[in-house]
C-alpha cells in the first residue's frame, strides 16, 4: 500500500472533467451517437449472446455459464412469486430482463475501459491535453502522459477560442478527450427511457388484467360524476392525484437511478485524483454492491 501511494504521488491521475451529459463521438445515418448509448448497446449484445449460448448449450445438468445463468432467473422468478403470487410468470420477463440490464450496465461502468479510451478532437469540445503520438498502423494514437493536466486555455480576443497556447511539440498532439465508453447508467436519457418501459407497463398490466375501464376507473368514476354525487367530485380529485403519482414514477425512477450511479462516477473520478492508485479499489467494490442494489431496486419498484 506504500508503495502504491508513493507511485500515486510521483505520477499523480488527471484532473478529471465531469459532464452530466454523455458526449457524441459520432454520427449514423445522421443520428448523434453518444458514448452512453454505444455502451447501452454493448450491454445489449452480451445479454443476446449469453441467451443464444444457453439456449443452445443447455443440459440437463447445468454447468459453468448455464449455472450461473439459471441461478439468477431462479433468484428472480422467486423474487416475483412472493411478491406477485400467481401473476410472476407473467411479470418475470420484464422484470428479470430490466434487473440483468441495469446490473451489468452498472458494472460494466467499472471496467478500466470505460472513460480511459477514446477520441482525440481538435480543441473546443472540451477540456485541450497534450497527448504522445503513436503510430499503430495507419491508426495515429495519442497516449495521455501520467500527471497530465489541462492546458491553459486561449485568452480572450483572439481569434481561435478554442486554440491551446501553444502547438504541439513534435511526436505530441494537442486535443480534446472524448471517452468513446461511458456508464450508460449514469446518463439520464438511458435512466428516463427504462423508466417509461416500467410504467408503459404497469399501466398495459393494469388495463389487461382488469379491464379498460375498470383501471381507468381508479383516475375518474364516470358514473358518479354524470350522476352529479359528491363522491364523484371526490373520486375525480383522487384521480388527479392518481394521475399526478403515475407520472411521479417517471421521475423517481429514472433520476433514484441516474442519481446514485453519477454520484459514484464522480466519487471514482475524484478519489483518485486525490488520493491516486490505492484507495480507489476500496471504492470500485463499494460501487460493485451500490450498482447491484440500485439494479433490484429498480426491479422491485417496476414488480
Amino acid at each position: 500500500i506504500l508503495v502504491l501511494v508513493a507511485l500515486g504521488m510521483q505520477f499523480p491521475t488527471p484532473k478529471p472533467e465531469i459532464s452530466l451529459q454523455a458526449e457524441t463521438v459520432g454520427l449514423v445515418l445522421g443520428f448523434p451517437v453518444s458514448n452512453a448509448l454505444i455502451a447501452t448497446w454493448i450491454t445489449m449484445a452480451i445479454l443476446i449472446l449469453i441467451a443464444l449460448r444457453i439456449r443452445g448449450r443447455s443440459g440437463d445438468v447445468p454447468s459453468g455459464l448455464q449455472n450461473l445463468v439459471e441461478f439468477a432467473l431462479e433468484w428472480i422468478f422467486s423474487l416475483c412469486q412472493n411478491v406477485a403470487g400467481k401473476n410472476a410468470r407473467r411479470f418475470f420477463p420484464l422484470v428479470a430482463t430490466i434487473f440483468l440490464f441495469v446490473i451489468l450496465n452498472n458494472w460494466m461502468g467499472l471496467l478500466p475501459l470505460y472513460g480511459t479510451i477514446g477520441l482525440v478532437k481538435e480543441p473546443g469540445h472540451g477540456q485541450t491535453y497534450l497527448f504522445n503520438s503513436v503510430d499503430v498502423g495507419p491508426l495515429k494514437v495519442g497516449l495521455m502522459p501520467p500527471g497530465s493536466q489541462p492546458e491553459a486555455k486561449a485568452e480572450e480576443g483572439e481569434k481561435d477560442k478554442g486554440k491551446a497556447l501553444h502547438e504541439a511539440p513534435p511526436g505530441q498532439i494537442t486535443g480534446a478527450f472524448v471517452p468513446i465508453f461511458r456508464g450508460a447508467s449514469t446518463t439520464l436519457t438511458t435512466t428516463v427511457a427504462l423508466a417509461l418501459v416500467a410504467v408503459t407497463m404497469v399501466e398495459y398490466f393494469g388495463i389487461t388484467s382488469l379491464g379498460f375501464f375498470p383501471y381507468m376507473s381508479r383516475f375518474i368514476n364516470i358514473r358518479r360524476l354524470i350522476k352529479g354525487q359528491f363522491m364523484g367530485l371526490i373520486d375525480a380529485f383522487v384521480g388527479f392525484l392518481e394521475c399526478i403519482a403515475e407520472g411521479a414514477r417517471i421521475i423517481s425512477f429514472g433520476f433514484r437511478l441516474f442519481g446514485n450511479m453519477f454520484a459514484g462516477e464522480v466519487l471514482l473520478l475524484i478519489i483518485p485524483f486525490l488520493i491516486a492508485w490505492a484507495v480507489p479499489l476500496l471504492f470500485y467494490v463499494l460501487e460493485m454492491f451500490v450498482g447491484a442494489i440500485q439494479a433490484l431496486v429498480f426491479a422491485l419498484l417496476t414488480l
